[in-house]
């Protein structure tokens, strides 16, 4: 993509911007690859702040709320071996709806509960999301680390805000906290 960014940019690839410092990001992951599993393990165990909100295939397709964690960063995770594939469109969806319903502030959600970025790990649930905060894109400013893109929601009532997207599938057991740390820190912060 390099490449293809120089060229249209004409000469020299385009400036990437420096991701923004955030304190309290909120990662949903509807990917149920291994990979995405491995990550949030991993992820809970090296970062002792950061709550991992399992949830129940029932609760989502019903519509229930979850509660959002009171502080500090929040794994908002799609059920895993307990729905078959048939159901992960649906399942992206609900999960994506709860957590718009985190980042906007809706009424359910818990004073002060606010997310200042979200994480978008898997593609379902990255659309999903966006549409349900009525996004009309994301405008990309650089890459936090090879192939996880950073930028900002554009449109809806979460315009402006971070966001980070990275397929499923993609990196080791450390991308996710490699992300989170980078988001954390503003010298860490700088594009790569």
């Amino acid at each position: 993509a390099a490449p293809l960014a120089a060229r249209w940019w004409g000469g020299d690839a385009p400036p990437q911007a420096a991701a923004p410092a955030v304190r309290r990001p909120l990662f949903l992951v509807s990917s149920h690859h291994a990979v995405a599993r491995g990550q949030v393990a991993a992820l809970a165990h090296d970062e002792a702040d950061v709550t991992v909100v399992e949830t129940e295939v029932d609760d989502l397709l019903d519509g229930r709320d979850l509660d959002v964690p009171d502080a500090g960063p929040a794994v908002l995770l799609s059920p895993h071996g307990r729905a078959g594939a048939d159901l992960a469109p649906q399942l992206a969806k609900a999960l994506a709806g709860q957590a718009a319903r985190w980042t906007t502030g809706s009424p359910s959600t818990l004073a002060g509960s606010a997310f200042d970025a979200v994480v978008l790990v898997g593609g379902d649930g990255a659309e999903a999301f966006l549409a349900a905060v009525g996004a009309s894109g994301i405008e990309i400013h650089g890459r936090l680390v090879e192939g996880v893109p950073h930028g900002r929601i554009a449109g809806g009532p979460c315009d402006g805000l971070p966001v980070v997207t990275k397929a499923g599938g993609f990196g080791d057991d450390t991308t996710l906290t490699t992300v989170l740390r980078t988001l954390r820190s503003p010298i860490g912060s700088e594009s790569r």
